[in-house]
């Protein structure tokens, strides 16, 4: 019997079963072995459907059509890498992988954060354990690195399977990545770039950046890793298979990678996983009809390419929840973080012609004063309702401390 397919309300399926294919060429994901970053500066036109990643675009990893292009496949959403770490059993880590993802072989080394690793199966996933310099809470932490070949190879049903059975062990996710093979190719990845360069954008991106190699490799970026969200546009073909289409690729990190893993692989209602991912695409940025020098602030209607595309799907920014500021947490972080740089300025204070007594103390005083002066002017609202209403006025009299009110 073959296995059962589940339909989106795009007519998309996807297949709750593995898929045999034969080795794909597979990128690590590690730090190590890296090949130099593609020039930033470079840019040159080329024509409709000639672009695809750079191959200096990091983590963005060339399965060579696995599951993507198979015989008879029509799925277009797709995630990988999942990564993220568990503290507890790790040989119950190491057999839930090994049921989805095949034999567990010891590597005989780490990496750079972890003394211990494995890879498991064919195509690419990693385990490593024992992590260096951690203290003792983190002993028991394990990491699973799941690449995008092995998700495609599983299918996007099966991965979502997968992904439920990762979170009964309580993981810390902190990375996802989900994608979209438009195969109609709506709009090319240069379309996109100038698109955005013209203005003709809503979100809470702010720049784009356009990479290319020496091998006539290209790829948009929108948005920046240390945000947490990362949007990718090449075309797909010469790393994905013929009939990929332009892939529209998402990376999360860190909060907004759980997040991402709730909203798309966790969930329990009917909604399409396309819409979910269109929908998160959009609250990160919009193309929009915006004439020339008008108003961010306004609404325009969608381009005629993007509506296409994303249909009626809303817009779901990624709002996380802030985290609650603590005073203990700021005075851990003054004794810690600031101290040490504070106790070298002060002895590099001295008095006249370089010798300690009144007058470099005077100084040393005078210099502390002026410090707490600065920060107590620039205090806001969120950092002063952590003291009680009763202490507030003395903010007021360390503002003046520079004075010598003190």
């Amino acid at each position: 019997m073959s296995a059962p397919r589940v339909a989106d309300a795009r007519g998309l399926r996807s297949s709750a079963a593995a898929v045999v294919v034969a080795p794909g060429v597979v990128v690590s994901m590690s730090r190590q072995g890296l090949p130099p970053r593609a020039d930033r500066g470079a840019e040159k036109s080329l024509g409709v459907g000639v672009s695809r990643p750079t191959l200096t675009n990091r983590w963005v990893e060339p399965t060579g059509g696995v599951a993507a292009a198979a015989p008879g496949s029509d799925e277009r959403l797709g995630i990988g890498p999942l990564n993220g770490t568990v503290r507890g059993d790790l040989a119950a880590v190491q057999a839930l992988l090994a049921e989805f993802l095949g034999e567990v072989v010891p590597l005989g080394w780490g990496n750079a954060w972890y003394a211990h690793g494995a890879k498991v199966g064919p195509l690419g996933a990693r385990v490593y354990w024992a992590p260096r310099l951690a203290g003792e809470h983190r002993r028991t932490e394990v990491l699973f690195e799941i690449t995008q070949s092995a998700c495609d190879a599983l299918g996007f049903a099966r991965s979502c399977e997968l992904a439920r059975r990762l979170a009964v062990l309580g993981p810390h996710w902190t990375r996802l990545d989900a994608h979209w093979d438009d195969r109609d190719e709506h709009q090319t990845a240069r379309g996109v770039f100038e698109t955005f360069k013209a203005g003709q954008y809503h979100g809470r991106v702010k720049k784009a950046r356009w990479q290319e190699d020496t091998d006539d490799g290209e790829c948009v970026w929108i948005g920046s890793r240390q945000s947490g969200q990362l949007l990718r546009v090449y075309n797909a073909a010469p790393l994905h298979g013929e009939g990929s289409g332009v892939r529209w690729e998402l990376e999360t990190r860190r909060e907004h990678a759980a997040e991402l893993v709730a909203r798309l692989l966790l969930r329990d209602d009917d909604t399409p996983p396309a819409d979910v991912f269109w929908a998160t695409v959009r609250g990160l940025v919009d193309f929009v009809d915006r004439p020339e020098g008008a108003d961010h602030g306004e609404r325009y209607e969608l381009l005629a390419w993007w509506a296409a595309l994303v249909a009626e799907v809303p817009r779901v920014p990624m709002k996380l929840p802030r985290s609650p500021q603590l005073l203990e947490a700021k005075m851990q972080w003054l004794r810690d973080g600031v101290a040490p740089s504070l106790a070298l300025i002060l002895a590099a204070i001295t008095g006249d012609n370089g010798q300690e007594g009144r007058a470099a103390q005077v100084r040393r005083v005078r210099y502390l004063r002026q410090l707490v002066q600065g920060g107590a002017d620039r205090l806001s609202a969120d950092a002063l309702a952590l003291i009680p209403v009763a202490r507030r006025p003395t903010v007021q009299l360390l503002a003046r401390a520079g004075s010598g009110a003190l």
